[in-house]
């Protein structure tokens, strides 16, 4: 059961044991009091029930003393881990025992978290020990400060990586939420967490994460910004070189320049182009065959699987025809050198424009306060 409603005055003018008969005479007669109990030696007077205040105090001045309401403490709230609950009947065993302790106003017991939620005036100690002698077993869960924090993150070329990223950042130990940010590169991080656990998680994750720190609005020239202009000068290079030799072998193949199976030095002509193909492939591609490589290490798929399946595949093809030209007997067999150059010169220039694009982003450090397990 909880504990009755109390006002706490201060009376003076008390001089003897009669004036606190009389006092006490006083706040008896109010409507809505149940108990008054008036001490001589603190000049107070704590009484129980639903009585108005100011009616108390009144009460008081016309029997011939003053008085004044004590303000009340603020009531605080507070969480508990309640270990041991198996059934709708433990909850209700410790949310009565919790209300039994001494300036509890309000007691919420949620199974499903296993927590309890307190309000009140209350010792934390009383609530454990009351808890523990239900038969069950709790903890208080401190107030800490949150923090927010935000990381670029690079590698990322689709919805399936911002997925993977998120997945990584939210298993490290003390994360309560991430939320990353595709069209920024950032993820922004909420809880009580190790930085450091963050970027190794997203590295195991196959990408890469970086702490961005709290900038002035004065500072635009940003590390971040300067390596999308990077990555934008990157991108279009990559592209150029895929075009340059993409672009004359798919229209030296519809003009007949080059020669065709079983015709003289087409073993010759088409390795050299294989090879330069292959080089080219290593330059405009890497980025995509190293993030389809991590992916596959991590036992996942994204856009990079994809374009490294599709170009090289058409390399690997067009490699087989080279040293074997009639595999497909009755039909000359068409070469796709061409088309992996053409699907990453196009990639590569998306992915420069792209990169143009990207707006100067703020790098907010925010705080504000959660509650947290200890140790989180």
């Amino acid at each position: 059961m909880s504990q009755p409603t109390s006002t706490q005055l201060t009376v003076s003018d008390m001089h003897c044991a009669s004036c606190v008969a009389s006092v006490e005479k006083a706040l008896n007669t109010v409507p809505g009091v149940e108990s008054a109990e008036v001490n001589f030696a603190t000049q107070t007077a704590t009484v129980y029930g639903k009585a108005l205040s100011d009616a108390l105090v009144q009460a008081v001045i016309d029997a011939g003393y003053q008085a004044r309401l004590v303000p009340k403490p603020q009531a605080q709230s507070q969480l508990f881990n309640i270990e041991g609950m198996h059934c709708a009947g433990c909850v209700a065993s410790v949310e009565k025992a919790i209300q039994s302790v001494a300036g509890v106003e309000q007691a919420n017991v949620n199974f499903a978290n296993q927590q309890a939620e307190v309000s009140g005036q209350f010792d934390k100690a009383a609530v454990v020990e009351a808890v523990k002698q239900a038969g069950f077993s709790a903890q208080p869960l401190r107030r800490v400060r949150h923090k927010s924090t935000s990381f670029a993150i690079r590698g990322m070329h689709c919805a399936g990586c911002v997925a993977s990223v998120e997945k990584a950042i939210q298993g490290v130990a003390g994360v309560e939420q991430a939320s990353v940010n595709f069209a920024n590169q950032q993820a922004e991080v909420s809880g009580q967490f190790d930085t450091a656990a963050v970027v190794e998680a997203v590295k195991q994750a196959g990408y890469e994460a970086q702490v961005l720190q709290s900038r002035s609005a004065a500072q635009p020239a940003s590390d971040q910004n300067a390596h999308w202009r990077k990555e934008s000068h990157l991108a279009f290079k990559r592209s150029a070189l895929a075009v340059l030799l993409g672009v004359p072998l798919m229209v030296g193949e519809w003009l007949g320049w080059f020669p065709k199976a079983n015709e003289p030095y087409f073993f010759q002509v088409w390795l050299t182009i294989a090879i330069v193909c292959l080089g080219i492939l290593q330059y405009s591609g890497r980025r995509y065959y190293v993030g389809a490589w991590k992916q596959l290490w991590h036992g996942r798929a994204n856009m990079d699987t994809l374009v490294a399946l599709g170009t090289a595949a058409a390399w690997a093809y067009s490699m087989v025809v080279v040293f074997i030209p009639n595999i497909i007997p009755g039909k000359p067999a068409h070469l796709y050198f061409e088309s992996a150059l053409i699907i990453l010169a196009f990639l590569n220039i998306g992915s420069a424009l792209e990169a143009r694009e990207k707006p100067p982003m703020p790098y907010p450090n925010l705080y504000n306060y959660s509650l947290l397990r200890p140790g989180c």
